[in-house]
């Protein structure tokens, strides 16, 4: 008989539930899949249709990543799986213009901030006591004790990433009063 774990996976895998999460693991992983140097000067912003949106410093950077897109998309594969990126897209932005980003449209660009919070995102969100019990039962829902880690961690950074989206777009709409 199958385990929790097995069966879990499987029902997830075909569903096809853990593509905005691969997803997202494009965003959050890009400094270890194009290296540090590469991460300074090219950010990963958004994955829509298998299409990487990459924000780079300049057309110089634009035109070297070009050239190494296979490159690129196969450290994706071997790194987080296949399918998830079929094609990368460079945008040249400053990195005035991607710290302008990060507290709302950028105006001159016309593109939204990533949709993905960074690890310093979510390191700065607390979870509440709720949550942490959520999570916890989730986790203990899988008999093998790496997939119950695994599943813990990855719901603690779901519900992290949902606190940060939702105290994004207050910020954004001005609803907590800081920002019109």
């Amino acid at each position: 008989m199958k385990g929790l774990g097995e069966v879990l996976a499987g029902f997830l895998e075909r569903a096809e539930a853990l593509q905005p999460t691969r997803q997202a693991a494009v965003l959050l992983r890009w400094p270890e899949i194009v290296g540090p140097a590469v991460a300074r000067h090219a950010r990963a912003q958004s994955v829509r249709r298998g299409v990487l949106t990459v924000a780079v410093d300049s057309g110089v950077w634009a035109t070297e990543l070009s050239a190494h897109t296979p490159v690129v998309l196969e450290r994706i594969e071997s790194t987080l799986g296949p399918g998830i990126v079929t094609d990368l897209r460079f945008v040249v932005r400053s990195h005035r213009a991607q710290s302008d980003a990060l507290a709302g449209p950028s105006g001159d660009y016309g593109e939204p901030s990533p949709p993905w919070p960074n690890r310093r995102d979510l390191a700065a969100v607390r979870l509440t006591e709720d949550d942490l019990t959520q999570v916890r039962t989730f986790a203990a829902a899988a008999r093998d004790p790496v997939l119950a880690q695994a599943a813990g961690h990855w719901l603690g950074l779901t519900l992290k990433a949902r606190r940060w989206l939702e105290e994004r777009s207050k910020r954004k709409t001005g609803l907590d009063g800081r920002f019109t």
